[in-house]
């Protein structure tokens, strides 16, 4: 009887996709369910590209720096996902291999380079104090 277990397996996905959606609806409330059916993929699609290294991670890896690890350099660059824009994040990168860079944005008299030093100074301080 090919037609009810057909029936079976269809009942059963959809008894699964509701489980799904209930989970994902009691942390998004307001969203309605034919919204969220997307939203159930959406993580399945993004895992890999979470797992990619940032350009903190990257430069951190490269470093001639004794203390530079994988786990070590992983929080960095999550703190900076966090709390830096990606440009920001590329810039504090060249720090890594450069550090009078540092030395010179921190120095500058430019408005754009005050600005991102005020973010990459709140970084390091919440890196500091996540990264132990």
């Amino acid at each position: 009887m090919p037609g009810k277990t057909g029936a079976t397996d269809g009942r059963q996905m959809t008894k699964t996709l509701k489980t799904a959606l209930a989970a994902v609806t009691c942390c998004i409330p307001l969203l309605t369910p034919l919204t969220l059916v997307p939203v159930v993929a959406v993580p399945m699609m993004l895992a890999p590209a979470q797992a990619e290294a940032g350009p903190i991670k990257r430069a951190c890896m490269a470093s001639e720096r004794r203390n530079a690890s994988d786990s070590l350099c992983s929080c960095l660059d999550q703190v900076a996902r966090s709390s830096l824009k990606r440009s920001d994040q590329r810039k504090a990168s060249r720090f890594f291999k450069d550090p009078q860079k540092a030395q010179e944005t921190r120095q500058s008299d430019n408005p754009k380079d005050e600005a991102f030093w005020l973010r990459y100074r709140d970084f390091t301080t919440l890196a500091a104090a996540t990264c132990k």
